[in-house]
């Protein structure tokens, strides 16, 4: 319930991007619903409907670019507060991304699918009118979902990562099945619309639309016609019949895009903390070795398993430094530093959660400690997390 409250208030705080949400679904609703204005019933009409709906899902699958980072912007204070045990990851990102969704995707949807709606002149049936909004809603979160778990997975890649979000939406857009006709693709490929959230939310908006209509056909030379709108949606291989399975593959989209988003900040901080670890070892081994056998300063703290890579390293050195006739009196001499080094670095397994709370108090050894370790995380290529350190306030980005 914190978790929630903080992430609404931190919402309400930066709410630029909210109210340019709002501003762009109000401007595109206008914008479309005059273009648009009280379809008619016949070729023109059916063309215009499909479009108007291919250009709906494309205004709000790239539209969910601007979720890329929901979870990237904050990811030093969730790998603190992660690591500190004040909550499983996955918590974090099912409520991070709940808020963010109901807010940033939902609320856009519903004014401008209210607007678009009355201003095209749709059916005028309540039950048509929210399965409209209904399929709009869960593709809008879907892509939302979908470009939020891209940007978490590449926090220190920002442009890499707006990249592959456009390319996924570009292939999701156009397998909806009005730039490409499905049924003419090659067996090989014939299962890709089956990964577009896109294909069901088309599907289900136009054949809602269209369902037990006729469209007026006129040829020249030729008296008009009146077509059943089935004929020409056959053409799209498109069917209201599977109005249902397509709304409950998209709610099985936007469940399967919230698991993806958790499983990827789980993976990233479980990969990030043996990284930090190795790269807080080896600068404890770095300033052992430099300072003559200088002793680390004593630090408290939560436990955290160090890998011990760098002390069999320390103890390999001292045995081949020790020459061929002592070796044997090396080895013990190895195994003597291998056993002090230990001892040292089990008071430092809290280092990353002391860093912070080390204040102006901390002696110089411990100062020069907190740089090495800094220094030794970033050639470790370690991304994604900071180290605050209060004495002085600076934030090093490891």
């Amino acid at each position: 319930r914190e978790l929630a409250w903080r992430c609404s208030v931190q919402l309400a705080r930066n709410s630029t991007m909210l109210r340019m949400q709002l501003a762009v679904a109000l401007g595109m609703a206008l914008l479309m619903g005059l273009a648009f204005f009280s379809v008619s019933t016949d070729a023109a009409g059916f063309q215009n409907k499909a479009g108007a709906m291919q250009i709906t899902l494309v205004l709000f699958s790239f539209g969910g670019v601007s979720m890329l980072p929901a979870v990237a912007s904050e990811w030093a204070i969730v790998w603190r507060e992660w690591h500190a045990g004040f909550y499983p990851a996955w918590l974090y990102a099912l409520i991070k991304l709940s808020v963010e969704v109901c807010v940033l995707r939902l609320l856009p949807s519903i004014l401008f699918g209210s607007i678009f709606y009355a201003l095209m002149g749709l059916r005028r049936e309540l039950s048509a009118f929210f399965l409209f909004q209904l399929t709009l809603a869960l593709a809008n979160a879907t892509a939302g979902l979908y470009c939020s778990a891209i940007g978490t997975a590449l926090p220190a890649a920002p442009g890499a990562a707006a990249l592959l979000a456009v390319v996924t939406m570009l292939i999701s857009t156009t397998l909806s099945g009005l730039e490409l006709n499905l049924q003419t693709l090659p067996p090989s490929l014939s299962w890709l619309p089956r990964l577009s959230f896109c294909s069901y939310a088309f599907e289900v908006l136009l054949t809602t639309e269209l369902d037990g209509t006729t469209v007026l056909v006129e040829i020249p030379g030729a008296p008009p016609v009146r077509l059943g709108a089935q004929v020409l949606l056959d053409i799209f291989g498109l069917s209201s019949s599977r109005t249902v399975p397509d709304v409950a593959a998209l709610c099985g989209f936007v469940i399967g895009s919230f698991c993806l988003n958790c499983l990827v900040v789980a993976v990233k901080l479980h990969r990030l903390l043996p990284r930090l670890q190795r790269a807080v070892a080896g600068a404890v081994c770095g300033r052992r070795a430099a300072g003559g056998g200088a002793s680390l300063p004593a630090l408290g703290g939560p436990s955290i398993v160090v890998h011990e890579g760098e002390l069999e390293k320390r103890a390999s050195a001292v045995t081949t430094a020790a020459g061929g006739a002592a070796a044997a009196g090396s080895v013990a001499a190895a195994r003597a530093e291998v056993d002090q080094l230990t001892a040292e670095l089990a008071q430092a397994r809290a280092v990353l959660e002391s860093l912070r709370g080390m204040g102006s108090s901390g002696t110089a050894g411990q100062h020069d400690l907190l740089h090495e370790a800094a220094k030794a995380a970033v050639a470790c290529g370690v991304d994604g997390c900071r180290i605050d350190m209060a004495y002085d306030r600076e934030v090093c980005r490891i």
